[in-house]
Order: structure tokens, then C-alpha cells, then sequence
């Protein structure tokens, strides 16, 4: 292709519509196992939405494997097609691959939209049914957890203001210094705050 056409861009990926949904019909029970039973729906209709948008070929801009040279974003990227190439076959993605490092981070990051971290929006997706169906799930789960975390560094603060306070008087045993203590705790506090 260089020597036609000159200096390219970046490559284009391409594989036809019956090979695509092939892979990621072999590819369901791995990863749906791995991100949890609730987001099999969200699974199932993407793969719905590929078969019904995607013909006769689907197309991966590869825009970002352009530069990436030996160590950069196209090995993460090798080694993240061939960790799914394992579930191709049936077999388990690498413990510690990019597969399960994604997933990880994924499970991690349960509080933020599943649908834009698992597969993206666009035009006509993700249908308001699917969308309705996940908040269903998430519902009282990542509120809760955001709540006790938040109550837990506000105690973490009062505390830390506390003992500054504490020991300025231990040390000084003026009120000025524990002034001064407090002061500077609750600067820091309001700084991290941002």
C-alpha cells in the first residue's frame, strides 16, 4: 500500500460482519463471567446492534497505533487483541493481562456510566431500554458506597484538626499556637477539597 499510494496515515482494520459477530459471540461467556451477569444485556445488544448496523464489514479506525511505536499504545494494543483472541478459542484471558487489567479497572470504576465504559454511545445507542434497565441495577449501590467514604474522611479531617489543635496547647500551652494549628488544618483541608 506504501509504495502506491506514498506516506499513510494509519492502518485501517477490517473483518466482515459474519466473522465479527463469530468472535464476539465466542467471546461472550469470558467476559460476561469476568464483568458480572448484570451486563450481559448490555453485551447481547451491542453484539444486536453489530448484526443489525455493521454489514456487510466492520471497520477499526487504528488512528492512535500510529505512533505508538515498540512499547506504546500498539503493544498495549497487541496484547490486548491477543488476550481476546484466547477467548476466541475458549480459553482464559492472562492472569494480569490487558483484558483483565481492563477489567479491573472497570470494576473499579462502577460508579461511572457502564454503557460508556464498556462500549461507548453513538447515534441510536444505547437504547433508552438498556439504559433504564443498568441505572435499574446500579441503583443504591455506588450512592451508598460514595456516602460512607465521604463520612469516613470528613471523621479522618475532624480528627487530624483535633490533635493539631491538641498538641499545639501540649507544646505551647497558649491558645495562639492552637489558633495558628487549627488554622493551618483546615487550610490544608480546603486546599485538598479542590
Amino acid at each position: 500500500m506504501l509504495s502506491q499510494w506514498g506516506e499513510a496515515t494509519y492502518p485501517y482494520l477490517v473483518v466482515d460482519q459474519r466473522a465479527a459477530l463469530s468472535r464476539v459471540h465466542a467471546r461472550r461467556q469470558g467476559l460476561t463471567d469476568r464483568l458480572g451477569a448484570q451486563f450481559s444485556p448490555l453485551y447481547d445488544e451491542f453484539v444486536a446492534l453489530i448484526d443489525a448496523r455493521f454489514g456487510p464489514y466492520v471497520l477499526l479506525r487504528t488512528e492512535a497505533l500510529a505512533d505508538g511505536g515498540e512499547g506504546g499504545i500498539r503493544l498495549l494494543f497487541e496484547e490486548t487483541l491477543a488476550d481476546l483472541e484466547r477467548l476466541d478459542v475458549g480459553h482464559a484471558t492472562a492472569a494480569g493481562g490487558q483484558v483483565d487489567g481492563l477489567i479491573s479497572d472497570f470494576q473499579r470504576w462502577q460508579h461511572t456510566d457502564p454503557v460508556w465504559l464498556l462500549s461507548g454511545a453513538g447515534d441510536g445507542w444505547p437504547s433508552v431500554a438498556l439504559r433504564e434497565r443498568l441505572a435499574a441495577t446500579a441503583v443504591g449501590r455506588s450512592p451508598s458506597r460514595r456516602a460512607e467514604r465521604s463520612t469516613a474522611v470528613g471523621w479522618m479531617w475532624g480528627v487530624l484538626v483535633v490533635v493539631c489543635g491538641l498538641g499545639a496547647y501540649w507544646l505551647t500551652g497558649s491558645v495562639w499556637p492552637i489558633v495558628l494549628a487549627v488554622g493551618m488544618a483546615l487550610a490544608v483541608l480546603q486546599r485538598s477539597l479542590r
